[in-house]
């Protein structure tokens, strides 16, 4: 036994150090994965942060790191830094310029916006869409940057303070755009404002510099040209001052472009030549391509034709190596009225060839871009019918249903107002029959206690002639002649049956009126009538008027002659008619 409890014992003491053996561990354990984590998490993040130092000075570099910052997130299953680094890659996409990379953008750009909605967080797919507009914007994509715009748009009243006002500005900015490019000023300069101030709460004078840019490009637009150099001029200088240089190359581009509009060739020159300088020195192919384009046109408009052809020349090699076939025909036209202008009509013929080339493949392009949108808003068209359809069904379901629970409603309705209507007939009845009930207990008890009142007079009288007619005193005849006398006094029912008629009338005012006024009726007439009023038997009215039942029918008989009734209607039928 003592053996047995002290094996016990050292079981317990067992199991306590395995429990707290197997807890040490598990603690450990979770403890190594979080460590795990938080590194994971740590080397993702700064492989970010090494992509965003790259991302204006050397967009290549950039891009190497935000692809392994991609393969790394796939790796760990990381949907959010997934979206990261396609954001990322978009934007760089899109400074590199071209039709490829343009492509490249909106693919990254799409990915990222999935990889975004399956980690949750709506505030990054709001800028991703924000993101996308801008890609279709910078390529002449309005309607496409607009759709997408509308959607992000939709989302800012649900977001609501959870938005920065950083990036509610871009937002509005970037709609600003959209709609310069779709011939909207009034909506495009609203946005724009707006913008504006949301960037200025923010502080963020980059963007507020953007801002002014985009104003400028507003007002070249709607060919007020003091004023968008103006507003190019405080881009400038704002950019130059945060040493942001590819703004700086945009901008510098569009003051060359209005001074070239408004003659001042020089101004444009200097302007021009900075752009050319900085876009070669920091890589910039997309914003010098432009550069390079106002300032052969500049020379082109001076006569200086060698310095133009150079320009042209430089326009050209640029735009092959990013796929800008626009810049190539806009340099292909200048090179055109230059031979023109040089009498070199056949190299002109080959220029006009040549244009005619680009302009048929970027019709081409247009119309399959043309095609798949239609495809697209053909395809989204098919879902909306499915939609609508989907929801009419459930509309006339919904219909159907609550149309038969009306129906219910309507017949239970009705049962109600049948049984509400029987019910009041009844208690209408029931009150008619009380009310007559009553009304012949009163005049019952009227007459009632008007015989009871005769009958008790009656017994004094002959009391009274008791005790005279007892009396020995000498006369006996004359007294018998005075007893006489007062039973010819006292019985007077008449008396009674007034007082009987009295309480008739409470009942039944103005019945007794009416028959002896239209009819001329006798006192025994009226007595009859009253008593058949109340519903008597003939029996009864003979028992009160002290008559046989022959004589009551008889009087009934007469009676009815002198009302004048047809063989048809009876008495009572008459009398309760009144």
């Amino acid at each position: 036994m003592i053996f047995i409890r002290y094996l016990k014992r050292r079981l317990r003491s067992l199991h306590t150090i395995f429990l707290l053996v197997l807890f040490l561990y598990v603690l450990n354990s979770n403890a190594q994965q979080v460590t795990s984590n938080n590194i994971n998490i740590d080397s993702l993040s700064i492989s970010y942060e090494k992509g965003m130092r790259y991302l204006r000075s050397d967009p290549e570099k950039a891009e190497l790191e935000f692809k392994n910052l991609l393969q790394l997130a796939i790796d760990k299953n990381n949907f959010f830094w997934q979206g990261k680094s396609l954001f990322q890659l978009s934007k760089v996409s899109r400074l590199k310029g071209g039709e490829d990379n343009f492509k490249e953008a909106i693919l990254y750009g799409k990915l990222a916006l999935s990889n975004f909605k399956k980690s949750g967080d709506s505030l990054e797919v709001f800028n991703c869409l924000v993101n996308i507009s801008g890609v279709y914007i910078t390529h002449q994509r309005a309607e496409e940057a607009l759709q997408s715009a509308l959607k992000g748009e939709k989302m800012i009243s649900f977001l609501n303070d959870k938005l920065p006002v950083n990036d509610r500005g871009k937002f509005y900015g970037n709609l600003g755009l959209i709609y310069n490019e779709l011939d909207l000023p009034e909506k495009s300069m609203q946005y724009n404002y707006k913008a504006l101030e949301y960037f200025k709460e923010a502080k963020n004078e980059n963007a507020q510099y953007k801002i002014f840019n985009n104003m400028g490009k507003l007002y070249s637009r709607i060919k007020k040209f003091e004023k968008s150099l103006e507003y190019f001029e405080l881009s400038y200088i704002g950019f130059k001052k945060l040493e942001s240089t590819r703004n700086l190359i945009m901008t510098a581009t569009n003051l060359g472009s209005v001074a070239i509009k408004i003659d001042s060739l020089d101004l444009a020159k200097g302007y021009l030549r900075e752009a050319i300088t900085a876009g070669k020195n920091y890589k910039y192919p997309n914003a010098t391509v432009s550069a390079n384009l106002f300032m052969g046109r500049a020379f082109y408009k001076e006569h200086v034709l060698d310095s133009a052809q150079y320009y042209l020349d430089r326009t050209l090699r640029i735009a092959d190596s990013i796929g800008r076939l626009d810049r190539k025909i806009d340099a292909f036209i200048l090179k055109q009225k230059i031979a023109e202008e040089r009498g070199d009509f056949q190299e002109a013929h080959t220029y006009t060839k040549k244009i005619n080339k680009l302009s048929i493949s970027i019709d081409s392009l247009n119309n399959k871009n043309k095609a798949v949108r239609i495809l697209l808003d053909t395809q989204k068209e098919t879902e909306n019918s499915k939609k609508t359809k989907l929801f009419y069904i459930l509309t006339s379901i919904v219909l159907l249903f609550l149309s038969f629970i009306y129906i219910l409603y309507r017949k239970k309705q009705n049962r109600l107002v049948k049984s509400n209507n029987h019910l009041q007939c009844e208690v209408k009845s029931t009150t008619e029959e009380k009310d007559k009930l009553y009304r012949r207990m009163v005049s019952l008890t009227a007459l009632n206690a008007s015989t009871q009142k005769s009958f008790e007079q009656i017994n004094h009288i002959l009391d009274d002639i008791k005790s005279k007619i007892s009396d020995t005193s000498t006369s006996i005849s004359v007294d018998v002649q005075n007893a006489k006398n007062i039973i010819k006094d006292q019985i007077k029912l008449d008396k009674q049956w007034d007082a009987f008629f009295l309480h008739f009338e409470e009942v039944h005012p103005s019945f007794l009126k009416f028959l002896n006024k239209k009819y001329n009726l006798s006192a025994t007439d009226l007595k009859v009538c009253a008593c058949m009023k109340i519903n008597l038997s003939n029996y009864e009215i003979s028992e009160i008027l002290g008559i046989n039942q022959n004589s009551v029918y008889v009087i009934t008989h007469r009676l009815k002659k002198k009302l004048q009734l047809p063989d048809n209607t009876t008495i009572n039928q008459f009398l309760s008619s009144i």
